[in-house]
């Protein structure tokens, strides 16, 4: 229901951009890395980062990244965090947690959820039982992602 002229996004990758467009034309889709996004300060109400913090090993480049997303986020704006507390291959990625994100975003109020019965499990048992499903993602700790929504002071 959102009004695609007043959404954008960004991807490293040139293709992924240009299947975005042919999706969703009227989105404003730009190739650009996020440690230097391609928008004003204070641009944005919401910035969604969906587990892009786990793709990045480097410390600084994540600290580069939160420096760009509190750039173009307005005071009192949202950052909503969807990514891996519990790293699927530590070769090519890393956790991240609540606590990361409290440094990478000093002040900010946070309210957080652990989130995703763990993705091989629920591969295997949803085709026979959502209930089950259900049931297992009540568990805390077969639960791999947080949510995250962090409030600009």
């Amino acid at each position: 229901g959102a009004d695609p002229s007043l959404l954008s996004g960004i991807d490293l990758l040139p293709e992924r951009v240009a299947a975005s467009q042919r999706v969703s034309p009227n989105i404003d889709v730009r190739q650009a890395d996020a440690s230097v996004l391609p928008f004003e300060a204070a641009a944005f109400d919401l910035v969604f980062q969906h587990t892009v913090y786990s793709s990045i090993l480097d410390d600084e480049m994540r600290r580069a990244v939160s420096r760009e997303i509190q750039r173009v986020l307005r005071p009192g704006g949202l950052m909503v965090s969807y990514d891996f507390r519990v790293a699927r291959d530590r070769r090519n990625t890393r956790p991240l947690r609540a606590a990361d994100l409290a440094t990478l975003f000093p002040g900010y109020a946070a309210d957080v959820r652990r989130a995703t019965l763990v993705p091989p499990l629920a591969r295997a048992l949803a085709g026979r039982s959502w209930l089950l499903c259900a049931i297992l993602e009540a568990i805390p700790f077969l639960r791999t992602h947080e949510l995250v929504v962090l409030t600009k002071p």
